[in-house]
């Protein structure tokens, strides 16, 4: 048996090849953020054992968690959720002048790094446009 229920048909720009160009963005802003949440919870885990004392361990407590704020958003971002656009610019706009302030600290290299994924990761959310998905589902 076949299911007969018409088909809708693709109008002027709503094929797929639009519809893939819409959610490019968003999967690159969510892979970016997922690096990021990797990136701290690695720099966490180092610094805890590196140093080994309270203070250490609480610095890298404070990673792991910022790792988690920003796995949320590269999840939200992922599913395309709206809501998640603005955090994710405010986030990666307050990270341009940690990376200088890390750059000025002595880690030059990894300043520059924070720097520029900071800047990629801003430019690519600013593509990612509202109406892609409504961050509240309807109730039926």
């Amino acid at each position: 048996m076949t299911d007969r229920s018409p088909r809708p048909t693709a109008g002027p720009g709503q094929g797929a090849d639009t519809a893939r160009r819409a959610e490019g963005p968003w999967t690159i802003v969510a892979a970016l953020m997922a690096a990021q949440a990797l990136g701290l919870v690695v720099t966490g885990i180092w610094s805890g054992f590196d140093g080994g004392s309270a203070r250490s361990w609480s610095f890298a407590a404070t990673l792991v968690v910022l790792a988690g704020c920003v796995a949320a958003l590269a999840w939200f971002l992922w599913q395309r959720r709206t809501a998640a656009r603005t955090p994710t610019l405010l986030w990666n706009a307050l990270l341009v002048p940690i990376g200088f302030t890390v750059g000025d600290g002595g880690a030059p290299w990894m300043g520059w790094l924070i720097v520029g994924w900071a800047v990629v990761t801003f430019g690519a959310a600013l593509l990612c446009r509202a109406g892609a998905q409504d961050s509240v589902e309807p109730t039926a």
